[in-house]
């Protein structure tokens, strides 16, 4: 849910700031890494869920937990601390750029605490054995 998130506030950044590479990274990293987190906890699913075995896909699936862990947190550091840095040290203080910066922070916290819960679960899962 927050990466998706993420994702729509990289899209309306990108409405409002234009196509270019100036404001990269408030529009195309929020976006893509939004989709990019959404679409990686699949492979890691799949990777805990495979039987036991060495093979490249494995090894991919167990890797791309690193995508969503990475995003959150930028989300906790650019687009959360950093606005806040920013908002305080402007002038005139920004109340809405530090209200908007502890949403950020938040949200990655909230992602990071939801794929520890994920991969607990998974975890959990994989060590019961399977009733017969």
């Amino acid at each position: 849910m927050p990466a998706f998130m993420a994702a729509i506030f990289g899209v309306v950044e990108l409405v409002r700031h234009g196509v270019g590479l100036k404001y990269w990274p408030y529009t195309y990293l929020p976006l893509l890494g939004g989709l990019a987190s959404c679409v990686a906890i699949v492979p890691y699913v799949a990777t805990i869920k495979a039987p036991s075995g060495r093979s490249w896909r494995l090894v991919a699936g167990a890797l791309s937990m690193f995508i969503p862990y990475l995003f959150s947190l930028y989300l906790m550091g650019f687009l959360g601390v950093w606005m806040i840095v920013r908002a305080v040290t402007s002038h005139p203080f920004a109340w809405g750029h530090v209200l908007a910066g502890v949403f950020w922070v938040l949200f990655g916290w909230r992602m990071l605490f939801m794929l520890g819960e994920v991969q607990r679960q998974l975890s959990r899962n994989a060590a019961t054995p399977a009733p017969t």
